[in-house]
This record gives C-alpha cells, sequence and structure tokens, in this order.
C-alpha cells in the first residue's frame, strides 16, 4: 500500500506534489483557469507508471476535517484507450465509473446528472454538430471544414441554437462536478499519454482544456515530453513550436527524479536471487580490490547502467532474463568475468540487436570502429577485446592451443584436468590469464571433447538463446 514498498526514494518526491496540488494557486500558470494541470515529465521505462500507483495509494489514505476522502482519484491509462477515435468517451466513462458517484444517491446533483450532461456532450461530439468540437475532434484541419459549415446561411441559425446548447450542457457538467469538489478535490492521474497514437493524444489534451476546466480538479500527467513533441509535429507539421504547444497545457511541469538504480537492483535480487551470491574473483585486479559479496553482481550491472543509461525497465528485463540463463546454463560459473561478459552479451541482444548479430551471426565487426562497445574499455567488467575474439568465431580447441593450455586428459571424479604440459590443474582452481577462458570454458572442461570443435561464437550464442535442450532432458530425469 502507497510507498511501503519504495524501492527508489521516491516519497518525498510525492509528497511534494501533493502540496503543490493542494495549493494549486500558487502554481497556476494562467489564473483564468479553474482546474490545474501537471506534468510528470520522464522517458520510457523510469517507472513512472508504478509511481502513479503508489502515490494513488497514498493519497486515498487522506482524510480531510470532516474524515472523508480528502481527494477522489481517478486513473486513466491513454494508451489503452487510443483506439477509439476521440478521447472523450472514454474518459467521460472512466470518471463515471468511479465509486464516489455511486455512493451519491441524490438525482440532481449525482450520477444520473452527469450521466444526462455528458450524455448530450457525447452525442454532439460524435454527430460533428458542434463547430467547436469539430476543430476539437479534427485538429487543424478541421478549422476550414467548421469556416465552411458556418457560412452556409441554410444552417447558421440551427448552428447557433446548437453551440449553445452544447456550451449550456458543458456549464451544466461543471456544475456538477463542481458540486462534488467542494468538500473534496477530484484528481485524474493519466498515465501513458506519450505512447498513444499522435492525433489521439492531442484530442485528449484539448478535451482536458476545454471541457473539464472545473474547480478543484487536477489533471496529473505521465508522459515523456521528448515523445509527445514528435506527436505535435507529426500532426501539426515539423515548423510548429512543439514545446510551447505543449507547455500551454501545462500549469506546472516537473521532471521525474533520477532513480536509484543500486537500490532497484538490489531489490530485484531480493525477490529473485541468484543461484551464485558471490561469484569468484581475484583479491586484486588491475582496476582494484573486490569484494567476494552479492554486491559483486550489483557493481557489474550497475557498470552497464551507467556506460548505457539503462532505464528501470530495461534493467528489469536484463535481469529478469539472467536469471533464466543463470539457471539453466551458467548456474557453475564462479568467475566474475563469466558473470560479466554474459550479463553484457544479454544486454547487447535487448539493446543494440544489429551489432549483436554481427558478433554471433555475421561476425564481422571491427573494435575500434564500433563505438557502442568501446564505452567498455577499462572496463571492470570484463576486458572488450574479448568480444573481438569471440567474433572471430575460432575453435574452442584452437583458442587452448594458442594459449598452450592444450587438453589432453580430465579426470571428472577427481575434477582435475592434465594440460599438453604435462601440468594436472584442480578445474576449481584454473585462472589462465586469458579472459575468454576464464569465462567461456571452465565451466565445462569436464565436456571438452563435445565442445572442442565448436566454433565459440555458436558456443556463448548457444548459451545465450538457450539452445541446450539437454538441460530439458536432465530436469526431466531429476523429477
Amino acid at each position: 500500500m502507497g510507498f511501503e514498498n519504495d524501492k527508489l526514494g521516491r516519497k518525498d518526491y510525492a509528497n511534494i506534489l501533493t502540496g503543490i496540488i493542494e495549493n494549486p494557486e500558487k502554481y497556476k500558470r494562467n489564473s483564468d483557469s479553474d482546474s490545474f494541470t501537471m506534468a510528470i515529465d520522464s522517458s520510457w521505462g523510469t517507472g513512472k507508471t508504478e509511481f502513479l500507483k503508489m502515490w494513488e495509494d497514498e493519497l486515498k489514505l487522506q482524510k480531510n476535517e470532516k474524515g472523508n476522502n480528502k481527494y477522489i482519484v481517478i486513473r486513466y491509462n491513454s494508451w489503452e484507450n487510443d483506439f477509439a477515435e476521440d478521447p472523450l468517451q472514454s474518459i467521460i466513462y472512466t470518471i463515471l465509473s468511479d465509486e464516489i458517484f455511486d455512493k451519491q444517491n441524490d438525482k440532481a446533483n449525482g450520477k444520473e446528472a452527469l450521466k444526462e450532461a455528458f450524455g448530450t456532450v457525447i452525442n454532439l461530439a460524435e454527430e460533428s454538430k458542434i463547430p467547436g468540437i469539430k476543430i476539437l475532434t479534427t485538429g487543424a484541419k478541421g478549422i476550414k471544414q467548421v469556416a465552411e459549415t458556418m457560412f452556409q446561411e441554410t444552417s447558421m441559425e440551427d448552428k447557433i441554437k446548437e453551440f449553445k446548447d452544447y456550451r449550456s450542457k458543458i456549464g451544466a457538467i461543471k456544475e456538477k462536478l463542481e458540486d462534488i469538489t467542494k468538500d473534496t478535490k477530484i484528481i485524474l492521474l493519466i498515465d501513458e499519454l506519450d505512447r498513444c497514437k499522435p492525433l489521439f493524444a492531442i484530442k485528449l489534451l484539448e478535451t482536458i482544456k476545454h471541457i473539464f476546466n472545473v474547480k478543484n480538479m487536477a489533471f496529473v500527467f505521465a508522459l515523456d515530453m521528448t515523445q509527445l513533441s514528435y506527436s505535435v509535429k507529426k500532426v501539426y507539421g515539423s515548423e510548429i513550436d512543439a514545446a510551447g504547444y505543449i507547455c500551454r497545457f501545462f500549469d506546472y511541469i516537473t521532471k521525474m527524479p533520477n532513480p536509484d538504480t543500486k537500490k532497484y537492483i538490489e531489490y530485484l535480487m531480493e525477490k529473485k536471487p541468484l543461484i551464485r551470491k558471490a561469484p569468484y574473483f581475484r583479491e586484486k585486479s588491475f582496476y582494484g580490490t573486490f569484494a567476494e559479496s552479492n554486491n559483486t553482481f550489483v557493481n557489474i550491472l550497475q557498470e552497464l547502467v551507467r556506460k548505457y543509461q539503462l532505464s528501470l525497465r530495461d534493467i528489469n528485463t536484463i535481469y529478469s532474463n539472467f536469471t533464466i540463463l543463470e539457471e539453466r546454463e551458467l548456474k557453475d560459473v564462479d568467475h566474475r568475468n563469466a558473470y560479466g561478459l554474459y550479463l553484457f552479451l544479454l544486454m547487447l541482444k535487448y539493446k543494440n540487436l544489429d551489432l549483436f548479430h554481427k558478433i554471433f551471426i555475421s561476425h564481422n565487426i571491427a573494435l575500434h570502429n564500433e563505438p557502442y562497445l568501446l564505452r567498455m574499455q577499462k572496463s571492470a567488467t570484463f576486458d572488450i577485446n574479448v568480444i573481438q575474439e569471440i567474433s572471430e568465431n575460432k575453435k574452442i580447441h584452437q583458442i587452448l592451443e594458442n594459449n598452450r593450455i592444450n587438453i589432453i586428459q580430465v579426470n571428472t571424479k577427481d575434477k582435475i584436468y592434465k594440460t599438453k604440459q604435462d601440468r594436472y590443474i584442480q578445474q576449481e582452481n584454473y585462472d589462465h590469464q586469458t579472459n575468454l577462458l576464464n569465462c567461456i570454458f571452465y565451466p565445462e572442461i569436464e565436456n571438452y571433447e563435445n565442445i572442442k570443435q565448436m566454433g565459440i561464437a555458436d558456443y556463448i550464442h548457444k548459451k545465450l538463446e538457450l539452445f541446450n535442450f539437454e538441460w530439458e532432458q536432465k530436469q526431466e530425469a531429476e523429477e
């Protein structure tokens, strides 16, 4: 409930926004406006929807001096409703569906009166009888059509009458809503606007501005301002001042604070822990000292977040898929480098599929020509040159021979393998300088005869795509 499970430290931010809505007169851009509109600007995948859910719960708990709900909070998902041509009906349905209107049984002031007034407005909008509605529902193109209609002598008198009727009904709607908002505020939380079809998004903003300008009503839009600007340009042309156009709809625009991604990663790991809680790595490396603890994985993922500006949704997707990969393919991997490399490649699969295909399908990368890869130079996660080695897709036995570790005998029982130099090495102490061998080969030394003829890229790709069908057979046998 509320911010009890807030892992991103956003409760204080919510309290600030609540204070603004509580005293809107201080923040209104236009003193003539009765309602208050706010935009929470944050890019896609940064947790806007989850924030709105928590804030909604928090607002619903607050009471006024009479012990009644201080706020009526209604949520509207724009994206779920943009299949319709016009947003008016879905907004009205969302408002009337709220339980607050079921509790108001007085027909003059309650749900039935609102339904009657709303119904008239909807009918007028659907039949396009009213010039103002025609502009509202068709954008700039409607202006010409309205002008043509208004100058038809035979229809002028009827149009004026219909327009007066429309204005009257809008006034009735405002009166009924204001009866409700005498002792409470209505807050409509509008999510996913930036994901809607461009024309629907514009219509929604216009509808809120023209029809729901009601005292003690607040509209909070969670959106990506940059994406919404693209929608405006698509509807009105690239020459329009998109930012200026958007800003006229909002009294207050706030940027959601950047989340504490470390806390979020720790939260994900708490919900679904990794099998290997402390991947092995040397006490010291060229880049510093590491601790053998759960923080090792957090640090690895945090580095990717910093270098590639991963959103919360990115982090969630990558981590969820990594837990599956670990369970199926990496549960015996102890080396930090292996976790780092596989995590990076998994990130690449979701964030840069073209580069992923270059490495594993066409095998044609040139490291110095790949800025996306070069961000990992001087990385503590893994040696970036490993990606070049993988792309070359050399046979596993060739890589081993090049590093003078040609395995000639494996003792599975004692977990010892023999090299060409007659060296006997315990698998748990396997720690060759070549990063690629640490990360890729160590867990499957016992399976050397079956994998030594495989290309290294094919070998890794098979794991990333979970092509190891022997895993299912092994699982069934264990069950």
